[in-house]
């Protein structure tokens, strides 16, 4: 089971085992004609590039990989680096537009979170929470919900069956959820 905790910052001290030690950043962006040709029918595409970089070092940043979806589905993936977080280490996703949020990004999204928390799992790697801009929020749990993700229920014993789950929160206290994959 992937286990998820929604901690403040300010509240971890730098020797707490579940300080955030990584970050992974995200960086959503929709394109506009970069597919456009006679007979495509991509035309609601988006990009996520997606890097990482020891909290403490935000200058040292490691590009990852970039994914490319047509309408929430992927189309490409072209990984630059293995995702070297060490093992037994913690990792918070940021999630950034690069313009104006679309239903377009916010569907990619949704899914790069599935991946990347896969990935993260199987580098042993604890993604303790996600951070998203608050006009992307509901657009990301909206689309996450078609992903079979469900928003958790005070009392509910989801976490038990889950198979991954995730903490998602905005900025500056916004609005804030838990979703279970199943």
């Amino acid at each position: 089971m992937f286990i998820a905790l929604s901690l403040g910052e300010s509240s971890l001290a730098d020797d707490s085992p579940f300080h955030d030690d990584w970050i992974v950043r995200m960086q959503a962006e929709k394109l506009q004609r970069q597919f456009t040709y006679n007979g495509s029918s991509l035309d609601k595409v988006a990009k996520i590039t997606i890097d990482y970089y020891r909290e403490d070092q935000p200058d040292s940043k490691t590009v990852y990989e970039m994914l490319w979806f047509n309408d929430g589905k992927p189309i490409g993936l072209e990984r630059k680096n293995e995702l070297q977080i060490p093992a037994g280490k913690n990792a918070k996703i940021q999630v950034v537009n690069k313009k104006e949020t679309t239903p377009e990004t916010e569907k990619a999204i949704a899914d790069a979170i599935i991946r990347l928390s896969v990935d993260a799992f199987r580098k042993r790697t604890a993604l303790i929470s996600i951070k998203v801009p608050q006009e992307s929020f509901q657009g990301i749990v909206e689309a996450m919900n078609q992903l079979n993700c469900v928003e958790s229920k005070v009392g509910a014993d989801e976490d038990e069956k889950a198979m991954m789950n995730f903490s998602i929160e905005t900025e500056n206290q916004g609005p804030s959820t838990i979703l279970y994959y199943y």
